[in-house]
């Protein structure tokens, strides 16, 4: 009998080593052929830096920015490397932006996700209407969570504007864990992203754009190379599982904003940022198939209906999707792509494009007497 489980143990022993001796043969063997790696997955695994690195939990609202970033280099897409600095409290605002009048509240579109700062819309708008902008975006939020942030580093500095800058999965409801500041123990993960290219490959088949479960579409011609997720809109969808919880906090959360804004003597504006592929969807929809251009095509009716839902509790709005469409429409030359080819945040032709309706709308409105 002892020697029978003497056996299992050296077999077990046997296995585990084979395994861990795979392992790293696996591991030194992709970092030989490194350089050889196809670009996407060679960024993945070798030049992008760990989201441990750059975010932080925090209680009640959830990850952001890590404070007093000073970080150059950073590979945020498959294009783009960046410096990205943040403040004292992980936004990415310059040092003069405490008492900014203007205030932008998202997520990635405001943080400027694949951009400098300087080509941010919020920085442009800023330039454009000779008025400091504050961004107080964080990738991944929704609408919750802009309330909180609002609440907690907003509301307190008295802007004259708050500019909240709705995208599509903000319909999205924040996960209970988040709003009770129970966090995800990423002690294990941390190590792995940092130190495991096995890890990192793991990632990039799951989350990658050609691998993922989100049934990609490429589109290509002579001036427009783009990959689309048609799919993705279904959380814009009110047969979506989601949805009504999803609509209910952001009615729920733009009016706390709107009462905070009362109070402190602010005007509050809405901007409906589209999709890509609302976007690009009168160009690029022979690529779709009927059930993926409806999925896209009800996008555009949930938007009229959150602007009516907005119109009605008399907060001014923007929808972008015009002024992006007509800035992406091919010309004679040809013609400015907004968007980043695989991921679906704006590059800088987008931010810009972006940046010109808004101070546009917003002079208007400042016309009428709608905005202060």
């Amino acid at each position: 009998m002892v020697a029978k489980r003497l056996s299992w143990l050296v077999n077990i022993g046997l296995v585990v080593g084979s395994l861990l001796v795979a392992v790293l043969i696996l591991e030194g063997g992709i970092r030989l052929v490194g350089p050889l790696l196809a670009p996407n997955l060679r960024v993945a695994l070798f030049e992008r830096a760990a989201d441990e690195d750059l975010f932080d939990f925090v209680s009640g609202i959830g990850t952001m920015s890590r404070p007093d970033l000073d970080r150059p280099n950073i590979r945020i897409n498959d294009t783009e490397v960046l410096t990205v600095h943040t403040d004292h409290q992980g936004f990415r605002n310059p040092p003069d932006r405490q008492g900014a009048p203007i205030a932008f509240l998202g997520d990635s579109f405001v943080w400027g996700f694949g951009v400098s700062q300087a080509e941010t819309w919020v920085s442009q708008v800023g330039q454009l209407l000779g008025q400091k902008t504050a961004s107080y975006g964080q990738s991944g939020f929704s609408s919750w969570q802009y309330a909180r942030v609002f609440d907690r580093y907003v509301a307190s500095r008295h802007p004259r504007l708050v500019v909240w800058a709705f995208f599509a999965n903000d319909l999205q409801p924040v996960a209970e864990r988040i709003k009770t500041g129970q966090p995800i123990d990423r002690g294990v993960q941390q190590w792995l992203d940092s130190h495991s290219l096995i890890y990192r490959l793991g990632k990039f088949i799951v989350q990658g754009a050609y691998l993922s479960d989100q049934q990609p579409v490429s589109y290509r011609d002579r001036d427009l190379d783009l990959v689309l997720f048609p799919i993705t809109h279904n959380i814009l969808n009110p047969q979506y599982p989601d949805f009504a919880p999803g609509l209910q906090e952001f009615k729920t959360s733009i009016a706390d904003v709107k009462t905070g804004c009362q109070q402190s003597g602010c005007q509050l504006v809405v901007v409906l940022i589209p999709t890509k592929e609302m976007v690009y969807l009168p160009r690029v929809s022979s690529s779709f198939t009927p059930e993926q251009q409806q999925m896209v095509t009800n996008a555009f009716k949930t938007y009229r209906d959150l602007q009516s839902f907005l119109t009605q509790e008399q907060i001014p709005s923007l929808d972008l999707t015009a002024a992006l469409q007509t800035a992406a429409l091919p010309q004679a030359q040809p013609a400015q792509t907004l968007y980043f080819r695989i991921d679906g945040h704006w590059n800088k032709l987008g931010h810009q494009a972006a940046a010109q309706a808004l101070a546009q709308f917003l002079k208007q409105q400042k016309r009428l007497g709608t905005v202060q």
